[in-house]
């Protein structure tokens, strides 16, 4: 998938006298646009953890 997007942003000539820029472009395209997925598993163990605490009985102290 990234391969026709770099073709079509860099054509051969230029990747060729840029290959720094086109290094950036690649880190660029596949960084995460907003740390949504990050939060969203903070927050899944956040309630994993709680579960786990709610649910301590004297057996699985043991």
């Amino acid at each position: 998938m990234l391969n026709p997007l770099l073709e079509f942003l860099l054509p051969t000539k230029v990747r060729q006298l840029f290959s720094e820029v086109e290094q950036l472009l690649k880190l660029l395209m596949t960084s995460p646009a907003s740390s949504c997925e990050a939060d969203r598993s903070f927050s899944t163990l956040r309630r994993l953890k709680t579960y786990l605490r709610n649910t301590t009985t004297q057996k699985r102290l043991n």
